[in-house]
């Protein structure tokens, strides 16, 4: 199992000051990763995802505590047999949750089926506004927005570990497990 939350925090109190520059190298090697194939591991992978890195990172000039750990950090997780995009996901998000905790910033992330105009999008972080006066400690709000066409209709917000699920796709599945329901107890009569 991928201990993200350890992982994150690892990163998180190593990269100290410099997080957001780590983040930048995470997500540039999370992407350059993910290209190659689904699952990299061992020390042959991990050895030539460093090389790239370092190239990268030479190139445009990165340095610190951040972008260091950063590669380190997928490295390991190759080395380790622990990286595949959907754990280097995972981490980002969990790192950019904690950064956000410590500095105040109150982050939910928005999918939709179909891309939303502005209006639409304010209209959210207004709600989320509003909803801060319940969340302690919130300063800022940061609305991440995804399209995600699976949803078929409507919107799914998270907030934290709150989940609100208004898309057609979860109203048509807990239509048909009542129609189930119903059937099976018509049935049983």
């Amino acid at each position: 199992m991928f201990a993200k939350e350890r992982w994150a925090a690892a990163f998180i109190n190593l990269a100290a000051g410099d997080i957001d520059n780590g983040l930048g190298v995470l997500r540039i090697g999370l992407r350059a990763a993910s290209r190659v194939r689904e699952n990299l591991s061992g020390d042959a992978d991990a050895g030539k995802l460093e090389k790239a890195l370092r190239r990268s990172m030479e190139s445009a000039g990165v340095s610190g505590p951040g972008p260091e750990y950063a590669c380190r950090l997928l490295c390991l997780l190759v080395r380790k047999g622990r990286f595949s995009p959907h754990s280097g996901e995972a981490l980002l998000e969990e790192i950019e949750r904690l950064k956000d905790r410590a500095s105040g910033a109150l982050t939910a992330r928005l999918d939709s089926a179909f891309p939303l105009e502005e209006e639409a999008i304010e209209q959210v972080k207004e709600w989320l506004r509003r909803r801060m006066g319940k969340t302690p400690g919130a300063k800022e709000i940061k609305l991440l927005t995804r399209v995600a066409p699976e949803l078929l209709g409507g919107y799914r917000l998270q907030i934290g570990s709150e989940s609100i699920d208004a898309s057609l796709r979860f109203l048509l599945r807990d239509l048909a497990s009542h129609l189930q329901a119903a059937h099976v107890a018509g049935g049983m009569a």
